[in-house]
């Protein structure tokens, strides 16, 4: 990859395609960025487990599936993956692991992947705060009627900032 002026934005994302997940290149319409990207013959499915960005090499909390508008290029080593479960370790990538280069302002779409029951999965994750305390046995708020507003605090979100601010 030559360097240019462009490089600085430029961010190198390290994983795998998905093979049991495939687009239907056929069924999105619209005229939108992200349509096109769907669109495009090349555009995969990929799960991303770090990335590189000037000068850094960060691991994902989680691996997480991205949209990808091409076909990845191999790093190449005999370290691999599937006998660490490790992206890269001391320096090393794995060599089944392949890159893509993508501008740190392209668009894409990001699917994070959660395995386990419906209590874990979908009451635990969205009821974490107080949700669930009217249902655990002698709780002390068992038998009181509920706020009109279901007794909740609003949820704070994940902290995002982007460098444009």
């Amino acid at each position: 990859m030559p360097e240019t002026l462009l490089s600085e934005s430029t961010v190198l994302l390290f994983g795998r395609p998905i093979t049991d997940i495939t687009l239907d290149k056929g069924k999105h319409g619209g005229k939108g960025t992200l349509s096109a990207l769907l669109a495009e013959p090349e555009s995969r499915l990929a799960r991303i487990y770090s990335f590189a960005y000037q000068n850094e090499i960060i691991d994902l909390a989680s691996p997480a599936i991205f949209l990808v508008p091409v076909e990845g290029k191999p790093i190449g080593d005999a370290f691999r993956v599937e006998t660490t479960g490790l992206a890269h370790d001391d320096g090393r990538f794995a060599g089944d692991l392949l890159y893509w280069a993508v501008d740190r302002h392209d668009l894409s779409i990001r699917l994070d992947v959660m395995t386990g029951s419906f209590g874990r999965i979908l009451l635990d994750y969205e009821l974490a705060e107080d949700g669930l305390q009217d249902f655990v046995r002698g709780g002390a708020e068992l038998g009181k009627p509920a706020a009109l507003d279901g007794g909740r605090r609003p949820r704070r979100g994940r902290r995002w900032r982007s460098d444009d601010d």
